[in-house]
């Protein structure tokens, strides 16, 4: 598994959907609902690590990683992606990056929750209290795998340009030597 990245949160879910979807999302800015209704939702859901969600009429995944911290990006051989919100041992980045990937290359124990659609070719992993409007036009054909716009905290988007167009996605939690992980995974169809 290659490690593309990271992505951090303040506390709250994440959003993985289309990119150029995204760009209608407005977060928790200038008094919006979105963030808000994803927090209801998952309220509603009771206790799980993701619930289906759909940004502009595209099916999407909404990925509750359990707090504030940071979430490592893999993407598979097979054009998928694992992510990895993780609690290890390790006390230095190289070392808490190979958990990750350990973590990331067991095989998963989870049921398919939901589809992401992805016509733009661009995944995007957004901390939903972010604004979509972070993700520009040319960041769907750039090579940054970073909005360029302005977020509220650095690190909190990630853009994954893929091969497919159409994935399901799942979670779960694993135990690897030096700790624990939520995984969530990112399969094409």
């Amino acid at each position: 598994m290659k490690h593309l990245g990271n992505v951090s949160s303040e506390g709250g879910p994440f959003l993985i959907a289309d990119a150029r979807a995204l760009r209608g999302w407005r977060g928790a800015a200038d008094d919006a609902r979105d963030y808000k209704d994803v927090c209801r939702a998952l309220d509603a859901a009771g206790p799980s690590w993701g619930i289906p969600w759909r940004v502009d009429d595209l099916a999407a995944a909404i990925w509750e990683a359990e707090g504030e911290g940071t979430a490592d990006v893999f993407g598979g051989d097979d054009g998928g992606l694992v992510l990895v919100r993780g609690w290890f041992s390790a006390e230095v980045r190289e070392g808490w990056v190979a958990a990750a990937r350990e973590a990331a290359s067991k095989p998963r124990d989870s049921k398919i929750v939901g589809d992401i659609e992805t016509p733009s070719l661009v995944v995007a992993v957004l901390w939903t209290p972010e604004d979509g409007r972070c993700i520009r036009e040319e960041d769907l054909s750039g090579s940054s795998n970073r909005p360029s716009g302005g977020l509220a905290i650095d690190g909190s988007s990630m853009l994954v340009r893929v091969a497919h167009t159409r994935f399901r996605w799942c979670v779960d939690r694993t135990k690897v030597p030096e700790g624990e992980a939520i995984r969530c995974f990112v399969e094409p169809v």
